[in-house]
């Protein structure tokens, strides 16, 4: 029973560690825009801070749905949406851990699960709890060395995956003044894309955005600025977390409002993308707790459900049974 808990946590700002967030680079590109966002659902339903491991993950369908902007008409009906699309995302969420001096760790996230049509409950897998809980209370250099920490906010206000999956892979790439091998003050940071790596970010195949012209597939790079790169960047602009920041000048550059880029051999090679990430305002913020009262009540009702539904009793034997 000690791990079928409430968090009582609704947070503005959730973070994972660095290790998993690498490996989660590769995932994000796959999913759509509204399974990412449910990604995030379920970690700011984890209260990150606390040391107390637990491997079932209660989230609250109206907290989902007010998220989400949605407008079922029934609560079995988003109930149904909530446990296809944690199906899809468990099925998507095969992840690589690598950390120096450490075996990598080759697993799914998820292990399952379950929705009625006021909760849904999502179980970790028990080889990556401690990417998502066991945070020590740390600010300042540990949280930047150690953690990514992203604006809820932010990623539920994205209407084009293209925009989030941008804002998500320049959050890794920030830099940062260090003290004793300590990150310390984010500082403008420019990073460089090849083209390839571009579209892979975007989640975008080899064959996307291409025009065939005498039998050969040619990159329409206008189409691809004008549909994808400009409108990311310009939604990434309006964010909380990420400002982009006017290109810097050089003599090779080609330079546009948000972006740059760079040829070689008369073609374009290269793009570059200067930002800066705003995160000493979510740095400090504790989450907003759920009022005691409701909360008791959520408490009753997870509780209830637990003590008279077989099937979420099979579930969660399930779930314990995965070491």
């Amino acid at each position: 029973m000690e791990n079928l808990r409430c968090s009582n946590v609704i947070q503005s700002s959730v973070a994972m560690r660095k290790p998993l967030v690498k490996a989660l680079k590769e995932v994000f590109p796959k999913m759509s825009l509204m399974q990412i966002k449910l990604f995030f659902i379920l970690l700011e339903h984890i209260d990150w801070r606390s040391k107390v491991p637990y491997q079932l993950v209660f989230i609250d369908n109206e907290v989902a749905k007010y998220r989400l902007e949605r407008k079922d008409k029934t609560p079995s009906s988003f109930a149904g949406v909530m446990r296809r699309e944690y199906r899809n995302i468990i099925s998507l969420s095969k992840v690589t851990v690598k950390i120096y001096g450490q075996p990598e760790i080759t697993d799914f996230l998820f292990t399952g699960v379950y929705a009625n049509n006021d909760f849904t409950v999502v179980a970790l897998n028990p080889a990556f709890i401690k990417y998502f809980t066991h945070v020590d209370r740390v600010t300042g250099a540990n949280m930047k060395r150690d953690y990514f920490q992203y604006s809820v906010e932010d990623i539920m206000n994205f209407t084009s995956k293209n925009s989030l999956c941008l804002y998500l892979e320049l959050r890794t790439r920030q830099k940062y003044d260090k003290t004793l091998h300590m990150p310390v003050n984010a500082v403008n940071t420019e990073v460089r894309f090849h083209t390839k790596n571009l579209k892979e970010v975007f989640g975008l195949s080899k064959s996307d955005y291409t025009q065939t012209i005498d039998g050969v597939q040619h990159f329409n790079r206008t189409s691809f600025e004008k549909k994808v790169l400009r409108p990311a960047l310009q939604e990434t602009s309006q964010s909380k977390m990420i400002k982009i920041l006017p290109p810097i000048q050089d003599e090779c550059g080609i330079h546009e409002e948000l972006f740059r880029k760079t040829k070689y051999n008369n073609r374009i090679k290269y793009y570059y993308i200067h930002f800066l990430t705003r995160e000493e305002i979510f740095i400090e913020q504790e989450g907003q707790y759920i009022d005691k009262e409701k909360l008791k009540e959520i408490q009753t009702r997870f509780y209830s459900l637990y003590m008279n539904n077989k099937k979420f009793i099979r579930f969660v034997e399930e779930v314990e049974q995965i070491k």
